[in-house]
């Protein structure tokens, strides 16, 4: 099974696939994009957390790219296992089960796939699993592996204070109506692209669909956290930690008054989506972050 689509401009240049990890509250499908031996680096993989309802291949050219830059690409999703009973707003259980993907995670990236050090790139939802990882690590590094040496949050989802998921929602459907407009109707996007993410689009939606009571509650989840004082611990601990908005992110906006202040801040242009969609931009400039 590959990540890229049969007709990816990539799928010859490098090494892909994926492979299903079972925990105890669900799988994982880990997706791994490779370098050839020759063109890899000494610099260490790159995890690779999505967004919110998105999966590896909504990112397979951002992956892509950093491959062939030589760094071995991890990315994930998560299929938890739940329960018949099944109450979409419990947001109590939400933080639970966010916790608890987080250690899995952690368990699976440094006993299962033997990961001694790594960097994180971590989208919107991606980043509030980010920090519960990092916090799991810490928590548990006497008997864990696993270590970090760069994280860069792009579109963080759970930095600010107290939000209304409402808003977000209005947010991510205008967001995600200014990217279709551009895709196929303004005709911006090139054809291969447009089929990429349309593709994607629709296993996106299966995705949430097929998992709608947990994907509600960590929808919600995320109006209600506030991890950045985790973030100036991490960067105690010796990590470094960038946080990346995009100029026009109605999800997330740059200039909302809720945002933290915080020195390695970087304004992208375009919008939530922008990291999926502009992925030569995004991929360039996180590069030199993480190099």
């Amino acid at each position: 099974m590959h990540v890229f689509e049969d007709d990816s401009r990539y799928s010859k240049n490098l090494r892909q696939f994926i492979e299903n990890v079972k925990v105890s509250d669900g799988t994982f499908e880990i997706f791994r994009v490779q370098p050839q031996p020759e063109r890899k680096t000494n610099l260490p993989p790159i995890v690779f957390l999505p967004g919110w309802g998105a999966t590896p291949k909504s990112y397979q050219d951002t992956l892509a790219k950093f491959a062939e830059g030589g760094r071995d690409m991890i990315s994930l999703r998560y299929l938890p296992n739940l329960p018949k009973i099944n109450s979409i707003f419990r947001r109590d259980r939400a933080k639970n089960e966010l916790l608890e993907e987080a250690e899995q995670l952690r368990q699976v990236l440094g006993d299962k796939l033997g990961l001694s050090e790594v960097d994180v790139i971590a989208h919107s939802r991606g980043a509030a699993l980010a920090v519960e990882l990092v916090k799991a690590s810490i928590k548990n590094r006497d008997k864990s592996r696993l270590k970090f040496r760069k994280i860069a949050f792009v579109g963080p989802g759970s930095f600010r204070k107290r939000d209304s998921i409402l808003r977000i929602g209005l947010g991510f459907g205008a967001d995600m109506t200014s990217d279709v407009w551009k895709m196929h109707i303004a005709k911006v996007t090139p054809p291969s692209m447009q089929r990429r993410l349309r593709n994607a689009l629709i296993e996106e939606m299966k995705y949430v669909s097929s998992y709608l009571p947990w994907m509600t509650r960590q929808a919600a989840l995320l109006g209600t956290l506030h991890n950045f004082d985790d973030v100036k611990m991490f960067e105690r601990e010796g990590i470094g930690v960038t946080i990346i908005y995009a100029q026009d992110d109605k999800v997330f906006p740059p200039d909302s008054p809720q945002n933290p202040e915080f020195s390695k801040r970087h304004i992208f242009s375009g919008n939530h989506f922008s990291l999926i969609s502009n992925s030569e931009e995004y991929a360039e400039e996180l590069g030199k972050i993480l190099n």
